[in-house]
C-alpha cells in the first residue's frame, strides 16, 4: 500500500517501479490556468508536480502544437470549431488560447504553445509527458524539436495510441520512455495477463489509464503492472467522488 499520497485535482499520480508516486500536472495546472498553455505547465511545475503531460496535435504546415482537442473550438476564442490540421502556424499563434469560456478575460493573450516552447519552459524544471493525439505520428518533429532546445534525453516521456506509434517513438526518440494509453479498456478480468504481455512484447515501459478503469474493470492490474518492472499511470482522479473511501482505493493500487 501507498501511504501519504496527496491527489490534487487535474494532478494525476503515475506509480513508479520503485513504489514511489508521482504528481504529474495533467495538461499543467490546468484547474488553475488554461490547459495545454505555458502558464498551466510553469504553474504546474510551481506548486510541485514532479512531471508535466501536454497534449500534442499538428497544424497544416506541419508544425507540432501543444492542444488537447482535434479542433480549436473549446479552448480558443475562436468562432468556428477548425481542426488543427486545418489550419497554419500563424492562423494558430492568431486565435487567444486563455480558454475565455473557462477563465473569461484573465489570461487573454495566451496563445497555443509550440512544442519547442513547452520544452525551453520545462528546462530545469522537470520532465514532460508527450501525449500524441490524433493517432498522427510525431516521432520525427519530437527528435528535431529535442535537438532544437537541447531539452534533457531522460525528461522525455511519450503515452503512444497504437502500435505504429510505438514503432515510431522506438526508431525517432529510442531514450524516450512509452506509455502505452487507452480510454475505456475491454473488461479484464480474462486477458489482463494477456494484455500485458503484448505490451511487454512492443517494449512500451508502461501503461496510462483512466483511474476507474483499475479499480473497476481491472482489480490487481496496477500491482502486476508493477510486478513486471512496467510503471502504472493513472489519470482523471478530479472525475471520481472525492471520499475517504475513494481516495483510499486510490492510495491501494
Amino acid at each position: 500500500m501507498l501511504r501519504g499520497v496527496v491527489f490534487v485535482a487535474l494532478v494525476l499520480p503515475a506509480v513508479a517501479a520503485s513504489g514511489i508516486p508521482m504528481n504529474v500536472g495533467h495538461r499543467g495546472y490546468s484547474a488553475a490556468a488554461p490547459e495545454n498553455t505555458l502558464t498551466a505547465e510553469r504553474r504546474a511545475f510551481e506548486v510541485g508536480a514532479d512531471m508535466v503531460e501536454l497534449d500534442l496535435q499538428k497544424s497544416s504546415d506541419g508544425h507540432v502544437m501543444v492542444i488537447h482537442d482535434d479542433t480549436v473550438g473549446r479552448t480558443t476564442d475562436s468562432l468556428t470549431d477548425d481542426l488543427v490540421q486545418s489550419l497554419t502556424l500563424s492562423e494558430l499563434r492568431a486565435l487567444d488560447a486563455g480558454y475565455p469560456d473557462r477563465f473569461g478575460s484573465e489570461f487573454a493573450g495566451e496563445q497555443i504553445p509550440t512544442l519547442e516552447e513547452v520544452l525551453e519552459e520545462a528546462q530545469g524544471r522537470g520532465p514532460l509527458l508527450l501525449d500524441q493525439k490524433s493517432s498522427i505520428l510525431f516521432g520525427m518533429e519530437i527528435a528535431a524539436a529535442l535537438a532544437t532546445t537541447a531539452f534533457p534525453l531522460d525528461q522525455v516521456w511519450v503515452t503512444v495510441w497504437n502500435e505504429a506509434q510505438v514503432a515510431d517513438i522506438q526508431l525517432h526518440v529510442p531514450s524516450a520512455r512509452i506509455l502505452w494509453t487507452q480510454g475505456v479498456p475491454p473488461v479484464w478480468e480474462a486477458n489482463m495477463e494477456t494484455f500485458l504481455d503484448q505490451l511487454e512484447a512492443l517494449g512500451v515501459d508502461g501503461i496510462s489509464l483512466v483511474f476507474e478503469n483499475y479499480s473497476f474493470y481491472a482489480p490487481g492490474l496496477a500491482s502486476a503492472t508493477q510486478e513486471r518492472g512496467l510503471l502504472a499511470f493513472a489519470w482523471d482522479f478530479e472525475q471520481i467522488p472525492q471520499t475517504p473511501e475513494r481516495m483510499q482505493d486510490a492510495i491501494e493500487i
